[in-house]
């Protein structure tokens, strides 16, 4: 691809940013019709605020670690560990009509060699909020550890990071968890959501979903014992997995570009069709299962059929299994790969993407005065950053930093 048509595709996808952002303002989701802002700082901050039984919460971090939990009070409780961090809290209403609404999803873009990888904008529609005013919460984080409690009932819970991690845990109802950076870990969610990350890991495990957009850019995205009504799971060069999950009766779509996608049924009837056309497609069934086609294109035919699995991947390979990938035994060497997606997530500070120290107070050593006729050693000159590495496939417009896969 030429410089022009690259430049030309930054272009476009920053008007198409912008076009976002400025419909994110209109929403309500930058502003929030909310108050004047509260900071609060120290060692142990925790701050708790009353609520309206289906609020809508929105956490904002930075490169720190969020955890959002829920439990069955009206209230918002605010937790953070960190002697350097500040914690700013707003408040405000937001009303919503009869009809759905539909939250922009911002365009996520980045450079590579071959040409700029790119997350487009999309539309996430929110039906089930209830008509009429509510409350409006609003956490803006920085760089500490920050646990955010909030009430079961919470309408929409709207989460965004640059980097670090974002843990949901137990929310049931409309969700958005999106970070340029951050691996993100979702565990026992219901409802409907979307989520992405451009550079980090998504998880999402033992979660019952009627409706959910799940979208990566170069890491894996994985579901673990989850069952789904409707499902759209891609990755530009990532690993997409589903392991030992059901289907109910709906949408199912898995893609990635060059990375593979692999498939294992917990129970229930199935009916998959995989695509590879520059791969193959393997099968790993014990009982009840059969498969029929070539070796790029294939249809599975899982406990008599049932809801239709779309499969696809440009470059990579496509793997059909019963149950739990991990409980398998004997599996042949072509399996090595998608076995590999159940390893431990890299910690944000392993990744140069993502890296970044919370910040610390710096402590400074006693200067004593110089004795006399004494020579003091020379000053060190000062640490240089390291160049990047060659050969990195990846590159962020913003930063311009390198991200090893």
């Amino acid at each position: 691809m030429t410089s022009g048509g690259v430049a030309r595709i930054v272009n476009d996808v920053h008007v198409l940013a912008a076009a976002g952002m400025r419909r994110l303002a209109a929403f309500g989701f930058l502003s929030l019709g909310l108050t004047t802002p509260s900071a609060r700082a120290g060692a142990d901050v925790l701050t708790r605020h009353d609520t309206s039984e289906a609020p809508v919460v929105r956490v904002v971090g930075q490169r720190g670690e969020i955890n959002i939990r829920t439990w069955d009070r009206n209230i918002v409780q605010i937790e953070s560990h960190s002697p350097d961090e500040t914690i700013e809290e707003q408040y405000g209403v937001m009303r919503f009509g009869a009809d759905p609404r539909s939250i922009p999803i911002v365009a996520q873009i980045a450079l590579r060699p071959d040409g700029p990888l790119v997350l487009p904008p999309e539309e996430f529609v929110v039906a089930n909020v209830t008509p009429g005013a509510h409350d409006n919460v609003l956490v803006r984080t920085h760089f500490a550890t920050t646990t955010v409690t909030i009430p079961a009932t919470t309408s929409l819970l709207i989460v965004t990071s640059t980097a670090g991690s974002i843990n949901v845990d137990g929310y049931h109802g409309s969700f958005v968890v999106s970070s340029r950076g951050a691996n993100i870990a979702l565990h026992a969610m219901g409802g409907a959501g979307f989520a992405q990350t451009i550079f980090g890991r998504l998880e999402i495990s033992d979660s019952t979903l009627d409706r959910i957009r799940a979208r990566t850019g170069v890491r894996a995205l994985r579901f673990d014992r989850c069952n789904v009504r409707q499902v759209e799971a891609s990755s530009v060069s990532g690993n997409v997995v589903y392991d030992a999950g059901t289907f109910a009766p709906g949408l199912a779509r898995f893609a990635t570009q060059s990375g593979i996608v692999a498939i294992g049924v917990a129970s229930g009837g199935v009916a998959i069709g995989a695509h590879s056309p520059n791969g193959r497609v393997f099968s790993a069934f014990a009982r009840g299962a059969s498969v029929a086609g070539s070796a790029s294109d294939a249809t599975a035919t899982i406990n008599g059929g049932g809801p239709l699995v779309t499969v696809t991947t440009e470059r990579g390979s496509v793997y059909l299994y019963d149950g739990a990938l991990r409980a398998k035994r004997n599996l042949s060497a072509d399996w090595s790969r998608p076995l590999r997606v159940f390893a431990p997530a890299p910690s944000p500070s392993e990744d140069t993407m993502t890296a970044s120290p919370q910040p610390r107070a710096r402590l400074r050593a006693p200067v004593r005065p110089p004795r006399e006729n004494e020579s003091l050693p020379p000053r060190p000159a000062p640490a240089r950053a390291a160049p990047n590495k060659p050969g990195s496939p990846f590159t962020s417009i913003e930063r311009g930093a390198v991200l090893d896969r």
